[in-house]
C-alpha cells in the first residue's frame, strides 16, 4: 500500500486497511463476546460459572497501583530539581485521575489484549496553539463554545492542563503490518462526538457542508448489532478521525466521505517523545500489534464450563421421585393421596402394594462436578492464578510451609511480571507528560516540598526550573497494602537512629513515611516553614544556610520527627 499523502482519499484506504488489520489479526469480532461474558450476558438460560468476570476482578486488583508514586532522580545530581519535578509529577498523578484510567486499561487489556491510553493538553480533542487565549495562560478554552456552553464533557480534562485518558480499542486504527506503539508510522483515534459540538468548536474547519449520522468506518464489518447501530439511526453523531502521522510530526482530522479536512495537517506539538498515547498488555504476539485477549485464552474453558452446568441442571431437573404405577391395581384417588405434603396418607391398592407401585429415582452424575472442576484448574494454569490468589482455600491435605511458599512464588512470577509491565508503562506516559509541560507551560506553578528541616515549604517555580533529564521509577511497593504497618514502624526506626546527624537526608524518610498514610493528608499534620511561599532560588539558598548551621537544622529535624511518631 502507498504511503498516505495529505489527500483524505489516501488516508481513508490506509485507516480502511487498518480496519482489516485489527480484523483479521486482531479478531475484534470476538471482543463484543468477551464483553458479553463479563457483563454475565449469556445467550443460553442456564446458570453460568462466569469465570471471565471472576478472573478479571482478580487480575486487576493485584496487578494496578492503590496509590501510585513517582521517585525521580536528576542525572546531573541536582536533588532540589529533582524533588520540585517529583511533586509536581504525583500531584499532576491525582489531577489526572490516573488511577481508574489504568484499571479500565488493564481490564481492556484482560477482555481486547491491549489497553491503550492518550497523552493530550487542554483539549479532549487536539491542542491548537493557534488558539491560545491571554487568561488563564497556557489555554486554549476550545473546550467551551462562544457563549459559554461546555463542548467537552471529561472533567478530568481541564484548560492549560496536561491529561491521560483510555482509548476504547474500538476507536484505536494503526497501520497494516505495525507490531509495537514505539514503531508506528501513525495512529487514527477515531472519536464519536455530537454535530453541534463539532460545528460549535473553534478547531474545526470547513463545516458548511457536515452533516451527521456519518459513521462509515467504525460501523463497517460489524456482524452483530451494538451500540453503533443506536447512534448510527440518529442524525446527531459524526465519526472522527484524528490522525497522528509520526513521519511528518502532524496531526489531521477528517470524516469519512466528507470530501475536506476538519483540521488540516499541521505540526503536533504533542510529539516530543514519539507519539502520545501508551499502551499495556500481557500476552505479546511476535507478529501483531494486537495481542492475545486473557479472556480468549480462556474463552473454550468458559463454554464447557456453561455447557457442563446446563447438563447437570437437566440431570437435576428430571432426577425428581417418580412412580411406575398399575393403573388396574391403584386408582387416580390413591395416587393423589401419594402426593399430598403433609400427613401420612394411606393408599389402598389391589393385591400386592410392590407390585401395584414402584419409585424411580434417577441420579445426577458426579462426574460432572468433577469435570467442573478439572476446567477451573486448566484455567488456573492458563492464567497463573492458584486457588489462594483467586480468594478460596486451596483443598486437599495440608500444605507445609516450604510448599505454600514454592505455590506463592511461582503465582507471584507472573503477577510481578505484569506489575513490572504496568510501571514500565507509567513511567513512559509520566515522561512524555513531562515533555509536553517542559515545552507549554509558561506560567509559575506552586507545590509543597518537604525540607531537609522535615517542614512543609510552599515553593513557586517556572518551567525553567524543572526542564531537564530525570530517572523516573515507580514505588512498586505504593500497591501493596500487606507491609504498610511494618514499614511505617522501620522507617520512623531509621528515622529516630540516624535523623539527628545533620548530613543525612531527612526528607527522604519523610517522604517514606508520608507514603504509608494514603488516607490521610499527612501534608496538613507537619509544621509549615514559617518563612512562607518561597521561589525556587530562595527554597535551595534556605536549605543551604539550615545545612551550614548544623545546630538549627538538628532542632527542627527533631521537633519535626517527635510530631511523626506522634501520628
Amino acid at each position: 500500500m502507498k504511503e498516505p499523502t495529505h489527500d483524505i482519499r489516501d488516508w481513508q484506504n490506509a485507516v480502511e486497511s487498518g480496519l482489516r488489520y485489527r480484523k483479521d489479526y486482531g479478531k475484534d469480532q470476538r471482543w463484543e463476546t468477551y464483553k458479553s461474558f463479563y457483563r454475565n450476558d449469556f445467550a443460553s438460560q442456564t446458570l453460568p460459572i462466569n469465570i471471565t468476570h471472576s478472573h478479571a476482578r482478580t487480575i486487576i486488583p493485584t496487578v494496578y497501583f492503590r496509590n501510585p508514586n513517582i521517585i525521580i532522580t536528576s542525572h546531573k545530581g541536582n536533588f532540589m530539581h529533582a524533588r520540585l519535578i517529583e511533586s509536581t509529577d504525583n500531584w499532576l498523578l491525582q489531577e489526572m485521575d490516573v488511577k481508574p484510567t489504568i484499571k479500565t486499561m488493564l481490564l481492556d487489556a484482560f477482555l481486547c489484549g491491549k489497553g491503550i491510553g492518550k497523552i493530550g493538553y487542554d483539549s479532549q480533542y487536539g491542542y491548537d496553539p493557534k488558539l491560545r487565549v491571554t487568561f488563564p495562560l497556557d489555554s486554549t478554552l476550545s473546550s467551551f463554545g462562544k457563549k459559554g456552553e461546555r463542548l467537552e464533557y471529561n472533567i478530568n480534562i481541564k484548560p492549560g492542563m496536561p491529561w491521560f485518558e483510555r482509548c476504547s480499542p474500538n476507536t484505536i486504527i494503526v497501520p497494516f503490518g505495525s507490531r509495537t506503539l514505539t514503531e508506528l508510522p501513525w495512529i487514527d483515534h477515531v472519536s464519536l462526538r455530537p454535530l453541534r459540538d463539532v460545528l460549535a468548536d473553534p478547531k474545526y474547519k470547513n463545516l458548511k457542508d457536515l452533516q451527521g449520522s456519518h459513521m462509515e468506518l467504525l460501523f463497517k464489518g460489524r456482524e452483530k448489532e451494538n451500540f453503533y447501530t443506536e447512534l448510527r439511526r440518529s442524525d446527531e453523531w459524526v465519526e472522527i478521525h484524528e490522525i497522528r502521522d509520526a513521519r511528518r510530526g502532524e496531526i489531521m482530522t477528517f470524516v469519512p466521505n466528507y470530501d475536506k479536512w476538519l483540521r488540516e495537517p499541521q505540526p503536533d506539538h504533542l510529539q516530543i517523545e514519539g507519539l502520545p498515547f501508551e499502551a499495556i498488555g500481557f500476552d505479546e504476539d511476535p507478529d501483531y500489534f494486537w495481542e492475545i485477549p486473557e479472556a480468549g485464552l480462556i474463552y473454550p474453558q468458559q463454554l464447557e464450563m456453561n455447557e457442563t452446568r446446563r447438563q447437570a441442571q437437566l440431570h437435576r431437573r428430571i432426577a425428581l421421585l417418580k412412580f411406575l404405577v398399575d393403573k388396574d391395581k391403584i386408582n387416580d384417588i390413591e395416587i393423589e393421596k401419594m402426593l399430598k405434603e403433609g400427613g401420612i396418607p394411606v393408599c389402598k391398592v389391589e393385591g400386592d402394594p410392590r407390585t401395584a407401585v414402584q419409585a424411580v429415582q434417577p441420579h445426577v452424575p458426579p462426574d460432572l462436578a468433577t469435570w467442573v472442576e478439572l476446567i477451573r484448574k486448566d484455567v488456573r494454569e492458563l492464567l497463573g492464578y492458584s486457588r489462594n490468589e483467586m480468594g478460596e482455600f486451596e483443598g486437599g491435605s495440608r500444605r507445609t510451609a516450604t510448599e505454600a511458599g514454592i505455590v506463592h512464588t511461582g503465582a507471584q512470577i507472573r503477577i510481578s511480571e505484569k506489575q513490572d509491565a504496568l510501571a514500565d508503562m507509567l513511567v513512559r506516559m509520566i515522561r512524555k507528560v513531562n515533555q509536553v509541560i517542559f515545552s507549554l507551560w509558561s506560567t509559575p506553578h506552586v507545590v509543597q516540598l518537604v525540607g531537609m528541616d522535615g517542614a512543609v515549604h510552599w515553593v513557586q517555580y517556572q518551567k525553567e526550573d524543572i526542564v531537564g533529564e530525570y530517572s523516573l521509577k515507580v514505588d512498586v511497593e505504593s500497591m501493596s497494602p500487606v507491609t504498610t504497618a511494618l514499614q511505617r514502624k522501620e522507617i520512623i526506626e531509621v528515622l529516630t537512629a540516624i535523623g539527628k546527624h545533620p548530613n543525612v537526608n531527612v526528607d527522604y524518610f519523610l517522604r517514606l513515611l508520608l507514603r504509608q498514610y494514603p488516607w490521610l493528608d499527612v501534608m496538613q499534620a507537619l509544621p509549615q516553614a514559617p518563612e512562607g511561599q518561597m521561589t525556587t532560588q530562595e527554597f535551595m539558598s534556605h536549605q543551604e544556610r539550615l545545612k551550614s548551621h548544623p545546630q538549627e537544622l538538628q532542632e527542627r529535624v527533631q521537633r519535626n520527627l517527635n510530631v511523626a511518631q506522634g501520628m
